[in-house]
């Protein structure tokens, strides 16, 4: 029947592990503060804890500064994604050259599976050095089979990278515009 507070069951004190909880201070002429005092203190006095209080401005002060703290972090991601859209276009024809490079790698890698096989067929003693020769190419494979991959579609990454930053930015500055 009483109404919820901001931070209840948010806190908790470090002294006995008990919760705080918030009390409503009446002063004659003032207006009415919210205050959180630690419940073992509240329940038991000095047998359980000490009197540790906080009033709710000051937490909000608090969690404010740290919101703000968390936006200037998304500012400087934000500017940080630019800075790689703004490297990748200035080293496009780079990548192009990298990308044709790891695609004739991925070529001569297959032919030189194809020739450990033809050798694994004739040396049947050495079947296992042969296998692991293999299993070693075929991963170098996947190795530029995801890096080609990831030249090919750095756009798509790049969108998606703003778009969920760009999102969690809308959201945290509705958070602080609420207050």
């Amino acid at each position: 029947n009483k109404p919820c507070h901001k931070y209840s069951g948010l806190l908790q004190c470090s002294d006995c592990g008990c919760s705080f909880v918030a009390k409503v201070r009446k002063t004659k002429g003032n207006p009415d503060r919210v205050e959180y005092i630690c419940n073992g203190y509240h329940r038991y006095s000095e047998l359980e804890c000490t009197s540790h209080r906080i009033r709710e401005e000051k937490l909000d002060q608090i969690v404010q500064a740290e919101l703000d703290g968390i936006r200037m972090v998304f500012d400087d991601l934000w500017t940080n994604v630019e800075e790689d859209v703004k490297k990748w276009a200035a080293g496009k024809s780079t990548a192009e050259k990298r990308l044709q490079n790891l695609k004739e790698r991925s070529c001569i890698t297959e032919y030189q599976i194809q020739q450990i096989l033809m050798e694994r067929i004739e040396d049947k003693q050495n079947a296992d050095m042969y296998d692991k020769m293999v299993e070693s190419r075929r991963n170098d494979i996947e190795n530029f089979k995801k890096e080609v991959y990831d030249i090919e579609n750095i756009d798509k990454t790049i969108k998606e990278r703003k778009a969920t930053l760009k999102h969690s930015i809308e959201l945290l500055d509705d958070i602080i515009a609420e207050n």
